[in-house]
């Protein structure tokens, strides 16, 4: 049987920045049965290892809001370095970074949340699974 051999991986992932209010239990538990707003964006940066081997960060920052606030109470910026091959077409490189990079760094996201509401002695938030690729198209269409 061959082996498949992918264009990218993931070579680590970093929290860069968080930014917390503590929240009420009923807070929470409101937050926990109906999300409030829950925000995106993105930055790319990339960089040339050698001939055959190119570096790309993907940076995901995430904010959430209850329904009735304007302020984020809570934002985080986690990053993942990719390793990709430097022949990489385009548009794959596209789809990696607008998609499948910030799917792969959401799960990461996700466990913070819990785990910073939970070590904040409050009942632990738990984001939703979230279609990333809708996601990421309707930030980039807000963005613009």
């Amino acid at each position: 049987m061959k082996a498949i051999s992918s264009s990218y991986s993931l070579e680590g992932v970093r929290l860069k920045r968080v930014d917390f209010k503590a929240l009420t239990d009923s807070e929470v538990e409101a937050f926990n049965k109906s999300p409030g707003r829950i925000s995106f964006s993105r930055t790319v940066e990339e960089s040339s290892l050698s001939e055959e081997r190119k570096a790309f960060c993907v940076s995901l920052e995430v904010h959430l809001y209850n329904e009735d606030r304007d302020d984020s109470f809570l934002m985080i910026e986690m990053e993942g370095k990719f390793i990709a091959n430097a022949d990489m077409p385009k548009d794959l490189m596209d789809r990696v970074t607008a998609i499948q990079a910030p799917a792969i760094l959401f799960p990461y996201v996700r466990q913070f949340v819990s785990v910073i509401t939970l070590n904040s002695n409050m009942s632990p938030l738990t984001l939703p699974l979230i279609n990333m690729g809708a996601a990421m198209k309707k930030a980039e269409e807000i963005q613009e």
